[in-house]
């Protein structure tokens, strides 16, 4: 069993990493995003006030102090769909903290942006967000096409359903 821990902030990465957390997963949000989508839409599942990373210096650290200690960090960017034009805003943004804060994930529930990453060959693990909508073995067949890794499932899962889907009885 791995411990995966949402943080918001440097001090809970602290915390955290230091009762042994395996891995770590955070959202962002940008002034870039607030000043063209954000009035009507998140970026993620985490609110904007207050469950999100809002600089780069912020998320930096964090990935490094994470890193230090052999945890790895994703990120979230995983609202169930995105207006136009702002899909390019989160591909550059993405390759951005690939290239330069070498995060290890992008959780993702939007399909046409889970295509554009693979399109993209974005150079990260990409998994499925728990809001994606996998409901059954089919379903993780056609999202490991689209080059998910992992599968969040949805928390409303019943364990017998959960043990359909990982038997591939669904």
């Amino acid at each position: 069993m791995k411990i995966v821990a949402p943080i918001s902030n440097i001090k809970e990465a602290e915390m955290l990493l230091h009762y042994g957390a395996d891995e770590l997963y955070c959202g962002v949000s940008t002034p870039e995003w607030e000043e063209h989508f954000g009035g009507q839409w998140w970026m993620n599942r985490r609110s904007p006030f207050g469950a999100n990373i809002i600089t780069w210096q912020s998320l930096s650290k964090i990935v490094e102090l994470a890193h230090a200690n052999d945890v790895p960090v994703s990120v979230t960017l995983n609202n169930s769909y995105y207006p136009a034009g702002s899909k390019k805003y989160l591909l550059r943004l993405a390759k951005k903290m690939v290239s330069e804060l070498n995060i290890d994930a992008l959780i993702v529930s939007d399909i046409a942006f889970l295509i554009l990453l693979r399109e993209e060959d974005i150079q990260t693990k990409i998994h499925l967000s728990s809001v994606g909508g996998c409901f059954n073995s089919c379903a993780v067949d056609f999202f490991a096409s689209l080059g998910v890794q992992r599968i969040i499932l949805p928390r409303q899962l019943r364990i017998s359903e959960i043990e359909s889907i990982v038997t591939k009885k669904s």
